[in-house]
């Protein structure tokens, strides 16, 4: 017999993956989803009103379909990003169908189609252009997108680095710095010269800025989970709301109808670096970052259900180099009048508690310079004994101090699965 407080648990569950399975409205995504539109005519120029029109993802054979208005305009809303096939038919005329049409996050892409006399069994199809202009908005915006990610060196692998590519976008720390998974990384780029506090970073459409710290990530997802990131301006439209800056859409990965996986890790160590100028050695460096990547059909060929999940670690451990400057041996030993025939101005006077002390004058000069060394505190006597002093006396930077500190961070990016 089963106990009541198992079969509550049990229950639980089954509501739980009840509630997950069940298809949600992506209300929030309107920021990342992308728009098809045009005009179906025909070879007079003529628009065609009521023609059927059918949008095909090619990744995943998703389906999204309408008709033609009295204007003969069209308008599919609400697509990922990706690969699309176009294609719209009317009675009486040639299927006409345009294939490879790309999608950015939130573009709004004008596919429009001159339909032939004939049967609706013959196809006219046309190769989408590779470069589509954009004339529905005047936003300024650039996207990055998975060659971009996957062929340009970015140290640490963070994608915020890639911010910089487009022009009006300054960041506080150099393309290829050491920015490891940083969460503050976009708080350090500005957009057309607003601080790093007027960015906002959508992740699917879901605002992903930290309101405590204004600017700062609060998810930082995996480059290998990234499909495509916007990168907007200026002129970008209402559904871009909170900040006045940079809109940064980020557009997560999702499964298709084939299983796809990887591997991989990418490794920086002391082995392959140079010396700095002041080090005699070179300062420890060991950074791994690994992680795998698996997506695909939760069930295969029925094109309605997909997953996509990626996994990172992140472990580094480093080294520095410090530079310091020591006392010389005249120093150590009271002698001041090196130090006090540069700087007269500035040379150590009798402090007013030792009036009187040894024949001392308060507020005047040490004798010749010489500070006694029956005044040295014990203390002060301890703590110089512990650097490392130049042979010639000179002040010289000290030989680098080493210090270790281990990191690992730890990102998991599972994407909504997609239920049709």
């Amino acid at each position: 017999m089963i106990k009541p407080n198992v079969r509550f648990r049990i229950y639980l569950f089954a509501i739980s993956a009840a509630v997950l399975l069940l298809p949600v409205p992506v209300l929030a995504q309107t920021a990342v989803l992308a728009t098809i539109g045009g005009t179906i005519s025909d070879s007079t120029g003529a628009v065609i009103p009521g023609a059927a029109v059918t949008v095909i993802n090619t990744a995943n054979q998703q389906t999204s379909k309408t008709s033609t208005n009295s204007a003969g305009y069209y308008v599919v809303p609400d697509l990922s990003s990706g690969n699309y096939d176009v294609r719209a038919e009317k009675e009486g005329f040639q299927a006409c169908s345009t294939l490879g049409v790309h999608l950015d996050p939130a573009a709004n892409v004008q596919v429009s189609c001159t339909m032939q006399v004939g049967q609706v069994t013959q196809t006219v199809e046309v190769q989408a252009s590779t470069v589509q202009v954009q004339t529905s908005d005047s936003q300024v915006a650039r996207t990055v997108d998975q060659t971009q990610m996957t062929e340009l060196p970015v140290n640490g692998r963070n994608f915020v680095s890639l911010f910089g590519l487009q022009p009006g976008v300054v960041q506080s720390f150099s393309f290829n710095s050491f920015q490891a998974m940083s969460l503050f990384a976009s708080q350090c780029t500005q957009v057309n010269g607003l601080t790093g506090e007027s960015n906002n970073l959508l992740i699917d459409g879901i605002p992903s800025t930290r309101t405590r710290a204004n600017g700062a990530t609060v998810a930082m997802p995996s480059m290998d989970s990234i499909s495509e990131v916007n990168i907007v301006t200026t002129g970008y439209m209402p559904e871009f709301s909170r900040a006045a800056g940079g809109q940064f859409a980020v557009s997560l990965k999702s499964g298709t109808d084939q299983y796809h996986g990887s591997v991989f890790e990418f490794v920086r160590n002391s082995s392959l670096d140079s010396r700095y100028f002041f080090s005699s050695s070179r300062p420890f460096l060991a950074y791994n970052d690994f992680g795998f990547t698996v997506g695909g059909p939760v069930i295969p060929k029925k094109h309605n259900l997909y997953f996509y999940l990626s996994e990172e670690w992140n472990r580094e451990v480093t080294g520095n180099t410090e530079v310091g400057t020591v006392p010389t041996p005249a120093d150590r030993a009271g002698d001041l009048s090196g130090y006090c025939a540069v700087f007269a101005s500035s040379c150590p006077k009798v402090p007013a508690y030792l009036n009187g002390v040894d024949g001392l004058v308060g507020g005047q000069p040490f004798p010749n310079d010489q500070v006694p060394q029956s005044l040295f505190s014990p203390n002060a006597r301890r703590w110089y004994s512990t650097f490392t002093f130049s042979r010639t006396g000179s002040l010289r930077p000290t030989p680098p101090m080493r210090t270790r500190a281990a990191t690992t961070s730890f990102t998991t990016t599972t994407l909504p699965m997609t239920l049709t």
